[in-house]
């Protein structure tokens, strides 16, 4: 049972931490991959919080289309969690892709999209 509602004060306080976070990393191209990872965070709690319910949809839709199996896969993660139909076909399309985990993410989350 998602509860996160009760810890709103939490989550704000974990917002402003991974948003230093980004800032302090983001003039290091040596640590995309880490950015990359707190974008995720940061959106996933504008997901949860419902600042923003599409948090990650845009920068997900792009990263759906890379060449590099890992960042399809983050792609995968992130679409998952967002209720809209532009993320409900990118997931279409992923459920096809060439990686076996990247399909079985996206065939997963569709699955679950299914279901009453």
């Amino acid at each position: 049972m998602d509860r996160s509602d009760q810890f709103a004060q939490f989550y704000l306080r974990q917002l402003d931490i991974v948003r230093d976070q980004i800032a302090a990393i983001l003039p290091d191209p040596d640590r995309a991959e880490d950015v990359s990872c707190l974008v995720i965070e940061r959106d996933k709690i504008l997901r949860q919080l419902a600042i923003d319910r599409q948090a990650g949809l845009t920068v997900a839709l792009e990263w759906a289309k890379s060449i590099d199996p890992k960042v399809r896969e983050r792609a995968a993660l992130v679409l998952a969690d967002i209720a809209d139909p532009l993320a409900s076909k990118a997931l279409e399309t992923l459920q096809h892709d060439r990686t076996s985990y990247v399909s079985h993410i996206a065939e997963e989350a569709l699955r679950a999209r299914r279901k009453p």
